[in-house]
């Protein structure tokens, strides 16, 4: 037995260290496994509303991006804006597009030149990488980086009403997301905000529900105590769980047996106690008779004292056969 933090742990003779009584109650393990499993679904509910909205928003805002840029290169190829970039409604067009969505956009031609910088910093420039080639190549690409939190995504610019289907450029484009994930940010801390009070809900609930899972087996325990004081024989059968009806019957049992045994004792007692007080009774008839008389024959007093050196023998082979009983098993 040792002392530690302030607290006295009990370590027994197979170097198992016995828990405080407090920390080996079934109430606060039922209540410790509902509080874990609620946390743990309540944190993973939150995880994946926010993870799902973040990524529809995206989805959603990648689809929709697509759709303005498809329409704003059918103007391209309509309005011959690769040769001639001053139409002024299609530059509008494309300023209004990146001020809506935070983004630029580059227009490059056939010769993986930009024609066109939403931003004007790159323009006359060359723009070369995989994913404007593999744009020219017919393969249109959308990626999405989250370290840097924008959308990335090259749409070819093509005639539709063209039998040839050349591509005469490539619209690369970014758009950021940084709005979306500052939304799933305040998702996420209203999240927590519902997660802390689910906590404490299922905290308040397993307080509750715990208590009335153990209380039956705190009956069967007061029962008990009433049995063991006496004021009651046989146990009321606890029917709350089936667990604790079949412990009480087989209480119930148990006490049976015992009053049985406890009666088999007692007539047991009762009959070692006769049959000790026979051969003493006869001895004391029997000297009791040699002292009321007066100048007893020796013939007499030598019979009364053989019958009470036979009560003496029988007395002795009563108290051995006991002695023998009792070293059974």
């Amino acid at each position: 037995m040792y002392i530690q933090s302030g607290e006295l742990v009990t370590i027994s003779r197979d170097n198992k260290i016995k828990l405080p009584r407090f920390l080996r109650s079934m109430r606060l393990r039922i209540m410790i496994i509902m509080v874990i499993l609620g946390i743990l679904s309540a944190f993973a509910v939150e995880i994946a509303i926010v993870q799902s909205y973040e990524s529809r928003a995206i989805s959603q805002r990648s689809v929709i991006v697509k759709n303005q840029c498809d329409i704003i290169c059918n103007q391209l190829a309509q309005e011959n804006y690769l040769e001639d970039t001053d139409n002024a409604v299609i530059n509008s067009e494309i300023t209004m597009l990146t001020n809506i969505y935070a983004g630029r956009i580059l227009i490059i031609n056939k010769n993986f030149r930009v024609v066109k910088d939403s931003f004007g910093l790159d323009r006359g420039k060359y723009m070369i990488s995989p994913e404007v080639i593999d744009c020219f190549n017919g393969t249109e690409t959308s990626e999405v980086d989250s370290t840097n939190q924008f959308i990335e995504m090259t749409v070819k610019i093509s005639d539709p009403e063209s039998e040839s289907k050349d591509i005469d450029g490539v619209m690369l484009i970014s758009v950021s997301t940084s709005e979306i994930k500052a939304s799933s940010r305040i998702l996420e801390r209203r999240g927590i905000t519902i997660l802390i009070i689910i906590v404490i809900a299922i905290i308040v609930f397993g307080l509750i529900l715990s208590w009335f899972l153990v209380h039956p087996f705190r009956k069967i325990t007061d029962k008990i105590e009433n049995m063991t004081d006496g004021y009651a024989e046989e146990m009321e059968p606890v029917t709350d769980y089936s667990e604790t009806e079949l412990i009480t019957d087989a209480l119930n049992r148990l006490m049976i047996r015992v009053r049985t045994l406890d009666e088999s004792r007692q007539e047991f007692v009762a009959n070692v106690s006769h049959e000790l007080k026979t051969p003493l009774a006869s001895m004391k008839v029997l000297a009791d008779s040699l002292n009321m008389q007066d100048n007893v024959p020796i013939e007499q007093y030598r019979e009364f004292m053989e019958d009470i050196s036979h009560e003496i023998d029988r007395e002795n082979s009563i108290i051995t056969d006991l002695l023998s009983l009792v070293k059974m098993d």
